[in-house]
């Protein structure tokens, strides 16, 4: 069923998301996008450049919120900065839940150009993440006894993925989400197993 008509690009790419997801982009047509979005397919084109536009578009509205909400807090440092970024990945689930429905189906459709600044923009949020952590060891706030990158990309590949399992109409907060994560960090582990990564129960 259509929404309301969009009069804004954000409602036009909310209607478009929609679409992707349940049909897939090489399904989808300009015509279903904006029989979605309740415009005439003429009307779309003042909205969008077309539909790689559209769903490059898309992708990039999920890298700039959770960007923006990350350089929100740049002034904290170690588990406050850690905490604030699974925080953020959280919200940013909850508010652009569409959008990330479409490009977990659709990541494979992206153009080379917005390809190269999403893995670009993964580094960037490892590597961001990695020196947040090495911050938590130096200031004592988390035992990270190995590589601050491998622990790095294990927090980034949670966060995103967290959209396929988190409910954000749930009982847990993204504050509460964040404190199960940096648990995590915190729990201690039998010197035995830990010493023999053969071990198996």
């Amino acid at each position: 069923m259509a929404q309301a008509r969009a009069t804004t690009t954000d409602e036009v790419l909310a209607a478009a998301a929609r679409v992707f997801r349940d049909k897939g982009y090489r399904n989808a047509t300009l015509d279903d996008i904006a029989a979605e979005a309740g415009v005439s397919k003429p009307t779309l084109y003042r909205y969008s450049e077309g539909k790689q536009w559209l769903l490059d578009s898309i992708a990039r509205k999920v890298r700039e919120t959770l960007r923006d909400r990350v350089d929100e807090h740049t002034h904290l440092t170690g588990i406050d900065a850690l905490r604030a970024t699974i925080v953020a990945a959280a919200r940013s689930t909850q508010d652009l839940r569409v959008y990330y429905e479409a490009m977990s189906v659709n990541v494979l459709e992206l153009s080379a150009e917005d390809e190269a600044e999403r893995r670009e923009w993964m580094k960037e949020a490892t590597l961001r993440t990695a020196q947040t952590l090495q911050q938590c060891r130096e200031e004592g706030s988390m035992h990270l006894p190995g590589k601050p990158a491998i622990y790095a990309n294990l927090v980034q590949s949670v966060l995103r993925g967290i959209f396929t399992w988190y409910d954000p109409d749930g009982t847990t907060t993204p504050e509460e989400l964040a404190q199960h994560m940096i648990d995590l960090f915190a729990l201690d582990v039998r010197e035995d197993i830990a010493a023999s990564p053969s071990h198996s129960p």
